[in-house]
């Protein structure tokens, strides 16, 4: 392994060395392998190394103890720097073989090609004809180098296909919407498109709703994620196509956005809302009013809505601060990295006028519990913050470095509510616990 130490061209004969070290039957040599394949990574190869690791990433090597590392990854990541130097068919037999973030890193090799042969090769692997059980969840922006390929827009249709496929609704929607800014898509492409969008967002809509009565009715899971929030998956796929189907436009798109603007999900709703008042068509006052008795629903119109310069579609109570910092609260504590669910009850207990570091503002202070069997329910009453917002102002749209919106969730169920909530954004600047906004 005479590359391993500098900058050298990766040769074929290091890779040769780490794999058959990776099939030794001691630990510690494989785990030296997976140190010098990952010291690889960002460095060139031959092309004769790049065809090595390929063949390399289609076998199973034996565990190594306490490392997480994929080494089917590891390997084809040697030809990132460089990946039209080997034919796409190396590439589509390390697919066929790979594990499946090995899958990932080949999609994304073929992508950086940014050559027809390597659109063609995805085109393959990702149409009706390829081996569509081993798509993998894509990474982020994974396929975005081919947007500069002639052609792309032939592989709208697929992405289309894999919204529900599990993580590719985002990225799908993130390549079509770049496709049809570019100007890419033709009008019949644009209709076969929304062809198959269309039906697909009235299905997770109804799902949205089934899901929506059982929780109601009491016939949810009582699991900790699906009990609190049983559409989280489906309404995630369900928001994230209405901004596209919005900009394909047509009768159809149209229909399908109305049809989830009456959804019982009110989150769901909302984000049809705003999708509809970005293709400049109407929602009822009453229907946007009615939306905002929900926190979450209420955070997801005011951010839609303000970012197209349209808040003052909201009902004016809706517009007040107060109303203002507990929507972004309810959707910050919401959020997959925090309660993953909204609270059962929150209350406002009042504003600070002024930070503990001397910040000029209002700190809208605010507590929050959750029931059983919500992990934090123990914990009973929880305070969290929102601000400083401007005193002068009805609301702010610009925060500054030092908005806050968090909670540590510690218990406040005594105790003088103002000096815990100082006490909560000191911790919170000092720890970075709390995310800044």
């Amino acid at each position: 392994m005479g590359g391993a130490g500098g900058a050298e061209t990766i040769e074929i004969g290091d890779v040769r060395a780490v794999r058959d070290l990776m099939r030794s039957s001691d630990h510690d040599d494989r785990r030296v392998a997976l140190s010098v394949l990952r010291s690889y990574q960002g460095r060139r190869a031959t092309p004769e190394a790049m065809s090595a690791a390929l063949v390399a990433a289609g076998v199973s090597f034996p565990w190594v103890p306490g490392m997480s590392a994929d080494t089917s990854e590891l390997f084809v990541r040697l030809t990132f720097a460089a990946p039209q130097l080997v034919h796409v068919s190396e590439f589509e037999r390390a697919y066929m073989l790979s594990a499946e973030r090995g899958r990932r890193a080949v999609l994304r090799a073929l992508a950086l090609r940014s050559d027809p042969a390597g659109l063609e090769a995805v085109l393959h692997l990702m149409g009706p004809d390829g081996p569509g059980d081993l798509l993998p969840a894509p990474s982020e922006g994974m396929l975005s180098p081919l947007l500069v390929v002639p052609g792309v827009e032939r592989l709208a249709t697929p992405l289309a296909s894999a919204v529900t496929r599990r993580g590719w609704s985002e990225h799908a929607v993130e390549m079509i919407t770049a496709m049809g800014r570019l100007g890419l898509l033709d009008p019949v492409r644009t209709e076969a498109l929304v062809a198959v969008l269309a039906p697909l967002v009235v299905e997770l809509a109804d799902t949205c709703d089934r899901r929506c009565s059982a929780r109601v009715m009491g016939t949810a899971s009582r699991s900790d994620d699906s009990f609190s929030d049983p559409s989280r998956v489906d309404r995630r796929r369900l928001v994230s196509l209405l901004p596209l189907l919005a900009e394909l436009g047509g009768s159809r798109a149209s229909g399908a956005l109305w049809r989830t603007l009456a959804c019982a999900d009110p989150r769901a709703s909302a984000a049809a809302a705003v999708a509809l008042c970005s293709a400049g068509e109407g929602v009822a006052p009453e229907r946007l009013a009615l939306l905002c008795r929900d926190p979450l629903a209420r955070s997801q119109l005011f951010e839609g809505l303000l970012g197209m310069g349209r808040e003052f579609l909201l009902p004016q109570w809706a517009l007040e601060q107060a109303e203002v910092a507990e929507a972004m609260l309810v959707g910050w504590l919401a959020s997959a990295a925090q309660l993953r669910s909204a609270p059962d009850e929150i209350e406002h207990r009042g504003v600070l006028h002024g930070g503990p570091g001397g910040e000029r503002g209002a700190i809208h202070v605010f507590g929050f519990r959750v029931n059983a069997p919500h992990w934090a329910h123990e914990r009973d009453w929880m305070l969290g913050v929102v601000g400083p917002f401007d005193p002068d102002a009805l609301f702010t749209s610009t925060p500054g470095e030092e908005f806050v919106v968090g909670s540590l969730y510690e218990s406040a169920t005594s105790g003088d509510p103002t000096h815990e909530a100082h006490e909560l954004m000191r911790s919170m600047r000092d720890t970075r616990d709390g995310p800044l906004r």
